[in-house]
């Protein structure tokens, strides 16, 4: 069909799929109700074509709808995830400790995943409930192979997988490689053996003249 002589163009459209999106994501944290009803209001006063016809009552409109999405935006912003950047392991098991905040004034359901290449890490995906004005601490068990320089990707998404917020971690291993470890072995007891069989040989070689040069 042809659009109507009123509609506002494809800017529009994607403000308003903004916002919606936005409320989705927002609903998957579990908000207070009457929070969501109220962001719920805004984006279907903003949507309606009622607006249309002028172009001014259509910039209210969609600040109705701009307005959820910056409170959204405003909301995942007071989430993020703290701690350390950098740990040492010596031996082949160790702990991950890091730190999720929620600076809002209400609880928030967030997935906490941990993600990385090298490493074995006891858990891939956490769900946690975390109270408002709040740090919680969380402990990822993790095991390596090798010594080593290795990276944990760890991330906090909404329950249905928006992105929130993200760090990076460098777990720097010093536990010594069992292979190397075997052929440094080896090596040394090669060369022990080179230079004790040199010693007697040459002492009994001494002993051979001796007892020539007393003949």
């Amino acid at each position: 069909l042809d659009p109507l002589r009123s509609q506002p163009d494809e800017s529009w459209f994607a403000s308003l799929q903004a916002a919606l999106d936005s409320l989705e994501s927002f609903s998957a944290v579990r908000p207070p109700q009457d929070r969501t009803q109220r962001m719920s209001r805004n984006v279907m006063v903003g949507e309606s074509r009622l607006w249309w016809p002028d172009l001014a009552l259509l910039g209210r409109g969609e600040s109705f709808t701009n307005s959820t999405s910056a409170e959204v935006a405003s909301v995942f912003d007071s989430i993020g995830i703290g701690g350390i950047d950098e740990i040492r392991l010596t031996s082949s098991r160790g702990e991950l400790p890091i730190e999720i905040r929620n600076g809002n004034d209400f609880p928030v359901t967030v997935d906490v995943r941990f993600n990385s290449t090298g490493l074995d890490l006891d858990r891939a995906v956490v769900d946690e409930r975390i109270p408002p004005d709040t740090s919680l601490q969380l402990t990822e068990d993790l095991t390596v192979e090798s010594s080593g320089i290795y990276t944990v990707n760890v991330s906090v998404t909404t329950p249905n997988g928006f992105p929130i917020a993200e760090k990076r971690i460098q777990i720097r291993s010093t536990k010594f490689n069992e292979v190397a470890l075997g052929i440094t072995l080896g090596a040394l007891a090669f060369l022990i053996l080179f230079y004790v069989t040199r010693v007697v040989r040459r002492h009994r070689q001494g002993e051979d003249h001796s007892s020539g040069a007393l003949a």
